[in-house]
C-alpha cells in the first residue's frame, strides 16, 4: 500500500514536525525514492526537499481490528473494557495504552502517558546505534515480557511498516481510530527501524497526522505500542 497524502497533510506533518523535534544541522536523506499525490506518482522534488510518507508494501489490504480481552480473547466492538487490539489481515496482535490522564506511571507498561527513548543493545537489530538507556523501548519491552502481558513473551517494537498501517490518513489528531486505540496522542511514536546510513535515527510515525518521520535516538523521547506477531518488514534498501 502506498502512501498517499494532499498537500495539506504535508503541510501539517511539516509544522508538527517542527515543533516537536528541532533538530540541528541538516537532516538526513530519508531514503525514499518515489512520490505520490492523491492520485499517482509525481516527480520528486529537487534535492534538500524533505519528502514525508513511509513506503508500504504493494496491495496490502487495509487493517481489519477487533477487541481482544486480557487473555486474548474476541470481545464485542462495542465493549468498553479491552486489553488489545488484532489486525486480521496481518494477525498482528497490539498492545492498547490505558489511563491517559497526564501522569506519566514508567511501572505501568500500559500508561499511555510514558515517554521513552530508543534503546537497543543489540547490534543485529540496532541498525548500528544503540541509543541511550534508562526510561527506554527496552525496559518497556522487557517488562511486558516478563509480566506475559496477554500470555506471551514475544512483545516487541512494531517495524515501520507495521506502525503506520495503524495510521488513518482520514483522521486527524490522532490519525487512528479511537474506537480501538483511545489513549493515543498526536504525536510521535517509535518503531524497531533504523535510518539507513544514519543509525543514530530512528523511525516512527506523527498520530497527528499519519505521517511516517525520524528522530534522534540520543536526543528524544517518543510514545511506543508494543505488538507482536510475523514481522512485516520491506526491502532494507529503503531504510
Amino acid at each position: 500500500m502506498k502512501v498517499s497524502l494532499s498537500a495539506a497533510a504535508i503541510w501539517v506533518a511539516v509544522l508538527s514536525i517542527t515543533a516537536v523535534s528541532s533538530i540541528a544541522g541538516p537532516l538526513p536523506p530519508s531514503g525514499e525514492r518515489t512520490c505520490y499525490d492523491t492520485q499517482s506518482e509525481v516527480p520528486r522534488p529537487q534535492p534538500g526537499r524533505i519528502i514525508l510518507g513511509a513506503p508500504k508494501p504493494a496491495n496490502t489490504p487495509p487493517p481489519e481490528f477487533i477487541k481482544l480481552n486480557e487473555t486474548g480473547n474476541e470481545v464485542p466492538i462495542e465493549s468498553g473494557i479491552w486489553a488489545m487490539v488484532q489486525d486480521k489481515t496481518t494477525g498482528l496482535v497490539w498492545e492498547v495504552k490505558q489511563h491517559k490522564d497526564g501522569k506519566p506511571n514508567p511501572a505501568d507498561p500500559h500508561d499511555a502517558d510514558n515517554l521513552m527513548r530508543w534503546y537497543d543493545p543489540d547490534s543485529t537489530t540496532n541498525g548500528g546505534a544503540a541509543g541511550i538507556a534508562g526510561t527506554d523501548t527496552r525496559k518497556f519491552l522487557q517488562t511486558l515480557n516478563d509480566r506475559q502481558f496477554g500470555g506471551f513473551s514475544d512483545w516487541r517494537l512494531p517495524t515501520i511498516y507495521e506502525v503506520a498501517r495503524l495510521a488513518d490518513y482520514h483522521r486527524f489528531y490522532p490519525s487512528i481510530s479511537t474506537i480501538f486505540f483511545p489513549n493515543t496522542f498526536a504525536s510521535f511514536y517509535w518503531s524497531s527501524s533504523s535510518v539507513g546510513g544514519y543509525p543514530h535515527y530512528a523511525w516512527g510515525v506523527y498520530m497527528s497526522d499519519g505521517c511516517d518521520y525520524f528522530l534522534d535516538k540520543n536526543r528524544y523521547a517518543g510514545y511506543a505500542m508494543a505488538v507482536r506477531g510475523k514481522s512485516i518488514t520491506g526491502d532494507p534498501s529503503w531504510w
